[in-house]
């Protein structure tokens, strides 16, 4: 079987620049081929056209999507999917649809408190009570978080 496999190519971004290295090294990939399966890596940038140009190229068999994110944004990965999802290639991990319905950690907030699940009670930084008003008074400890997970925190770098 032909396998694409999908990983961030973060060369842009030298905090992540390892990254690019991920298909030498990588379990899966290592595991595919020791079962026979040939696998071709495709770097994962914001040149989508690249990345469809090389689907259309290979036509694999399926699509190990490792895709994390895509210029420094996990909210940006849903687009891998949409891509694969538009060329009808079979591919592992969530679909489109689940990674939009995710992005955001405060309306995966309101689902869960809707469906009456746990979950810990949160502010956003565009709150404009102050945190006491919003029962967070003795709250110990508070953790500031960004909205979305590759999201620039609000409170400065360093602290996501």
């Amino acid at each position: 079987m032909h396998i694409a496999f999908l990983y961030n190519r973060s060369a842009d971004d030298p905090a992540h620049a390892a990254e690019d290295e991920v298909p030498a090294r990588s379990p899966v990939v290592s595991g595919l081929k020791s079962l026979g399966h040939r696998v071709t890596p495709i770097a994962c940038t914001l040149d989508l056209a690249r990345v469809r140009r090389r689907l259309l190229d290979l036509q694999p068999d399926v699509v190990f999507n490792r895709v994390e994110s895509l210029g420094g944004s996990d909210s940006m990965m849903a687009a891998v999917t949409l891509l694969v999802e538009a060329l009808e290639l079979p591919y592992t991990g969530n679909s489109t649809a689940a990674l939009v319905a995710t992005a955001s950690k405060v309306s995966v907030k309101k689902r869960l408190v809707a469906a009456k699940l746990p979950t810990p009670s949160w502010i956003t930084s565009d709150c404009e009570l102050r945190i006491a008003d919003c029962g967070f008074a003795n709250a110990s400890p508070t953790i500031p978080n960004p909205q979305s997970f590759g999201s620039p925190s609000p409170f400065g770098r360093g602290s996501e």
